[in-house]
């Protein structure tokens, strides 16, 4: 994965909230099947949201999950079959650590510290975690005595998505900044604990995305 040359790149984990069209499209989609019509919406809902992405600030865009099922029943087995019979010879380019993103306590989870070797044993080329939720925020320190592999990166969650509170940009950049001065400003993109679609309101939802940007550029000003 790119290290970060000359600024701050913003970024976001898993899924974003869908229109209500692409919603309704996707239940009529149960009974109908797939059909030309609904391509064409997937098509211009994902163009839509990957523009609405850049206009907030991230960088590294991604399609918001629009295109995973939301509803119905999946035959697993097909779906690993079909993927990894066409993963031979690729490398994954990040590796995601999560606990599970429920609202609930989480006073269950595992620490970092005690899975963080064997993640950075995973040939890849970043590794994202959740850091700006209240129960995983304090394991920023693991990285003190922690050697991230040369090329690598960190995608440290920057932003929630267990709260409906919307961080401060200055926020967002203390907290990127806190893993830039540990591991380098180069390699450290910021990012979303996880998905926001479907945790938060969308307007709560796209505000965060705005402060996420927007931390990063702040920290961009701080560290360069």
């Amino acid at each position: 994965m790119r290290q970060n040359t000359d600024h701050i790149r913003a970024t976001h984990a898993g899924s974003l909230p869908r229109p209500p069209e692409l919603i309704a499209a996707n239940d009529a989609k149960e009974a109908d099947g797939i059909t030309p019509e609904f391509l064409d919406l997937l098509e211009t809902s994902v163009v839509d949201i990957v523009r609405r992405q850049g206009d907030l600030g991230i960088d590294i865009p991604n399609d918001g999950e629009y295109g995973h099922t939301m509803s119905g029943p999946v035959d697993c087995g097909a779906w690993w079959n079909y993927s990894f019979s066409r993963f031979g010879g690729l490398e994954p380019t990040e590796v995601p650590v999560c606990w599970g993103s429920w609202h609930g306590p989480h006073t269950a989870d595992i620490p970092f510290a005690d899975i963080l070797g064997p993640v950075l044993q995973i040939n890849a080329g970043g590794y994202s975690f959740e850091a700006a939720n209240v129960r995983h925020e304090h394991e920023w320190r693991v990285w003190e005595d922690t050697l991230l592999p040369d090329g690598n990166v960190i995608i440290p969650g920057v932003v929630s998505h267990a709260t409906n509170v919307v961080e401060h940009p200055d926020l967002v950049a203390d907290r990127i900044v806190r893993f830039a001065q540990l591991v380098g400003r180069e390699n450290v993109i910021a990012s979303t604990d996880c998905g926001l679609g479907g945790r938060v309101h969308p307007q709560i939802a796209f505000a965060k995305l705005e402060s996420l940007g927007e931390g990063a550029r702040r920290a961009t000003t701080r560290l360069w």
